[in-house]
């Protein structure tokens, strides 16, 4: 996933938002295909290899299209609702996967492949980044049909025309290389880098990977690991929605930072919790738990969400690539590690190592994280540009 990440964003920075994403759907589903069929080890691992490489690039292909096609006012909801579909998708894997044969699910997994596909080719391409390519009567048309006719919407579309229009559509590797070494590119890539690691070392993906050994001195011996799966699932598709309810009334700036000091608060519960003899207060230990993973979840929403606005549009495709990317990364770091370290050094340091890093990546991000809520891409680039 992480190299499908890394792989997409100069390509759909050079041949399109919508190119990029057809083209992955063959990939994807040879790769499913490979799977239900297969009897070879081989195959299998390509199989597996074709469909995670896939699935890690269309996270920021996708985000990158839908905050490039949005209304400003209109953006967060939508940016915010790939997480709720994602969990809901992960919710479903696990249901399926636990009750039907691995080759019958492999093929059910495969079918949104040609349901997109059929999809993909009708979408019709980003305005912004045919406008950045110099194809300017094309981007305005598909503009506009995106757009209501409104008088924000006509300055959003005039600001992207003036800042287009002294760039040359084809960037030589030097003027890449000077945009990745400025500002406008390494501030972003910073925040979405302490957003990233915040969301990731805070544990919580590990914690439903290993949900078991964590519940295994406070639930009996028996208990189906397939249940716990789809609880933390049903859970983290409710603080998706949630987080969109609010979305309105709460933009996502102090909701990210609400989250990261609760996801703090709540992890020193339990590693208070863990530390004394606390056999009489399971109620308050489940809660911490509960809250954790809630908060946590909400952190991992509404994260994702700034990463594909807070990049040039020149370097959008290749800057999200590069944020999900490190994404995937620390996540493989955390799942892989965490076993050994758990049995090392117990739940509690895992616990109370995850609260110092979210800590201070939030407390950073206070001072650095923008608020993007009603705001235009091009505004949201300025305004990083103007801050010191």
């Amino acid at each position: 996933m992480a190299l499908g990440c890394l792989c997409c964003g100069s390509f759909i920075d050079r041949f399109g938002r919508k190119m990029g994403l057809v083209i992955c759907i063959v990939p994807s589903l040879m790769g499913w295909l490979m799977l239900g069929f297969t009897n070879n080890i081989v195959w299998t691992l390509l199989g597996r290899f074709f469909a995670g490489f896939c699935s890690g690039a269309y996270r920021p292909m996708g985000f990158v299209y839908l905050s490039e096609i949005t209304d400003p006012k209109r953006r967060a909801i939508a940016l915010l609702s790939t997480s709720v579909s994602s969990n809901f998708g992960v919710l479903c894997s696990h249901v399926i996967g636990s009750n039907l044969y691995w080759r019958t699910a492999a093929f059910i997994f495969g079918l949104p492949n040609i349901l997109s596909f059929v999809l993909f080719i009708t979408l019709k391409e980003s305005p912004l980044w045919l406008i950045s390519k110099g194809k300017t009567d094309k981007g305005e048309e598909i503009f506009k049909w995106f757009r209501e006719k409104s008088e924000p919407s006509e300055k959003e579309l005039r600001s992207a025309m003036n800042k287009y229009e002294d760039i040359s559509p084809h960037m030589s590797l030097r003027e890449l290389f000077r945009i990745l070494r400025s500002k406008i590119f390494i501030k972003p890539l910073a925040i979405t880098t302490l957003l990233v690691a915040s969301t990731q070392l805070s544990n919580v993906n590990t914690i439903c990977y290993y949900a078991l050994d964590i519940f295994g001195n406070t639930f009996p011996e028996n208990i189906d690991s397939a249940l716990v799966m789809v609880i933390f699932d049903c859970l983290r598709v409710g603080c998706s929605i949630t987080t969109i309810v609010f979305s309105k009334c709460l933009p996502r700036r102090p909701t990210f930072l609400i989250c990261g000091f609760g996801t703090t608060a709540f992890l020193v519960g339990l590693v208070f919790y863990m530390s004394f003899d606390t056999s009489n207060l399971v109620w308050l230990g489940m809660t911490c738990l509960i809250l954790y993973i809630c908060s946590a979840s909400i952190m991992v929403t509404t994260a994702w969400s700034f990463v594909s606005e807070l990049f040039p549009g020149t370097v959008r495709g290749l800057g999200s690539a590069m944020s999900s990317f490190i994404l995937f990364i620390l996540q493989f770091i955390c799942v892989k590690i965490t076993p050994d370290f758990m049995n090392t050094y117990g739940m509690p340091a895992i616990y109370a190592g995850s609260a110092i890093v979210v800590f201070v990546c939030t407390l950073i991000l206070c001072f650095i994280l923008p608020e993007t809520n009603g705001k235009s891409l091009q505004e949201i680039e300025d305004g990083i540009e103007s801050r010191k």
